[in-house]
């Protein structure tokens, strides 16, 4: 059974690279100039958004 819990900044590398990962293959069929997201500045806004209260965003985790 996974766990679900409200995300923490422990969790913004995890997500940051998620995110970048996740659209990579954007490229292949995006818009001419598209760029996926730099994994700095993704990290830089996840760990803005996780700290704000209005923003809400959960991790499902098996085994921790």
């Amino acid at each position: 059974e996974p766990t679900i819990r409200r995300a923490t900044s422990e969790d913004a590398d995890a997500l940051a690279r998620g995110a970048v990962e996740g659209v990579a293959d954007y490229v292949a069929f995006a818009p001419s100039g598209w760029a996926p997201p730099d994994l700095l500045a993704e990290l830089a806004h996840t760990r803005v958004v996780l700290e704000d209260p209005a923003f809400h965003c959960f991790v499902a985790e098996l085994d921790g």
